[in-house]
């Protein structure tokens, strides 16, 4: 019994050590954003909080097609790798998105304006459109970065890299705010002067993790598997950012804003979920890789735990915490929170499946996953949106977080299940 105790607190002491870490990182951004609203909501406008929340919205949508579904190709393949291999590989991915987003950041640029004439959006086109797609150009290398500082279990520096970008992004924020009045546009570009900074010093950082020897020819490999990651990216954007684009259409930008403010002070449990996830995803792939699955099942427990005790927390003081937040200014946000935060679990028990599925080199499952989830949203938004308006979309979101949590633990136990009849042949 007591080597039973010894063992399980030798297992989680390196993931404590390392979650204190990666939780710190977003520990930082949590602080910079909770004690920087205040200040947003003395300066920008109800309207201004519409525009950014709009653009969140629009930002997920052209993040799979960025990204390509390479953070998780090579994640997929990192532990199936010698050193060398994994340097050339990740110096060649660097390569073709540097220069495939080019050409897609163009193309989507183009598009972006024509829906907006077309469908007469009543949000601004200009500057936001360019400074969404700055964003996601940049938003790459410091991914890249942040994955390799997990995988080799270099917490500190992890630390370091996490921390920096959230305190230039309130400072240059504020300053365009407050010092040159830009309103809305100013907060987006105070990220998009993070964004090229640190997307810059992460390459020079990367270089050490690189081996330069061109082959493009990976390419051809990796489509069996980010094909699929992409489909599910795209299917998955249903389920976060559709909300807006329907609510735009209720032409009432203000309610949109208290709504996104609500959506915001909730991401906060999110952003707590994900610094604690990475703690555990680079030992994810590897016990799946290793078929641990015991050992995966007490990551799994430890880690939705901690979520719901967040929650449960975030709930019984939001209130006073919307207050804060927004200086008193749109305090009545917390309801729109609090329905959002329930949805949060669901959306958390969904994240750490997926990560699993995607580990068993089942990026299929990823999406008809995200399929079933996307067109769930699809219909679902739509109809307690017309029915319910504001209300209708927090409540379509726990909805959703349910469908795809039922959805993925369906498919994850036909493939375990699989693993067992082949280990019984």
């Amino acid at each position: 019994m007591k080597i039973n105790i010894l063992s399980n607190m030798l297992f989680y002491k390196s993931h404590i050590r390392n979650s204190i870490f990666y939780f710190g990182g977003s520990l930082i951004q949590l602080v910079f954003a909770f004690f920087s609203q205040p200040i947003y909501a003395k300066y920008l406008s109800a309207q201004d909080f519409g525009i950014l929340g709009y653009y969140t919205s629009i930002q997920g949508f052209f993040t799979p097609l960025l990204l390509f579904g390479m953070t998780q190709y090579y994640l997929m393949n990192y532990f199936r790798q010698k050193e060398e291999e994994n340097k050339e590989f990740l110096f060649n991915i660097l390569a073709y998105l540097s220069l495939a987003n080019i050409l897609i950041s163009s193309i989507g640029f183009v598009g972006l304006m024509l829906v907006f004439k077309s469908a007469s959006v009543s949000v601004p086109f200009m500057p936001f459109s360019i400074f969404i797609f700055l964003i996601l150009y940049f938003n790459i290398y410091t991914s890249f970065l942040l994955i390799n500082l997990r995988i080799r279990k270099k917490a500190i520096s992890y630390f370091i890299f996490s921390a920096i970008p959230p305190a230039l992004n309130v400072g240059f924020g504020l300053f365009f705010v407050i010092n040159l009045k830009m309103g809305a546009a100013g907060k987006l570009f105070g990220q998009v002067t993070t964004n090229i900074l640190i997307g810059l010093l992460s390459l020079f950082y990367l270089r050490k993790y690189l081996k330069f020897k061109f082959n493009l020819g990976f390419i051809r490999k990796a489509f069996k598997y980010v094909i699929p990651l992409i489909g599910a990216g795209y299917a998955y954007y249903p389920i976060r950012s559709i909300d807006r684009i329907y609510l735009e259409r209720l032409h009432n930008l203000s309610e949109l804003g208290y709504y996104s403010i609500g959506v915001t002070a909730a991401n906060f449990i999110s952003m707590a979920s994900l610094a604690l996830f990475m703690a555990f995803e680079p030992d994810v792939y590897r016990y799946v890789a290793e078929k641990s699955f015991q050992k995966l099942k007490k990551i799994a427990g430890a880690y939705l735990i901690l979520v719901a005790l967040m929650i449960v927390v975030f709930i019984s003081i939001s209130p006073y915490l919307m207050n804060f937040l927004t200086s008193g200014r749109y305090t009545r946000a917390y309801k729109y929170a609090n329905i959002n935060a329930v949805g949060v679990f669901f959306m958390q028990v969904f994240g750490f499946l997926n990560a699993v599925i995607i580990a068993m080199k089942r990026s299929d499952y990823a999406l008809y996953i995200n399929i079933i989830g996307g067109s769930a949203a699809i219909l679902i938004y739509y109809l307690l949106i017309k029915q319910f308006a504001f209300n209708g979309a927090n409540y379509a979101y726990v909805v959703v977080g349910v469908v795809l949590s039922l959805a993925s633990i369906a498919f994850m136990n036909r493939e375990f299940n699989k693993i067992k009849i082949t280990n019984k042949i």
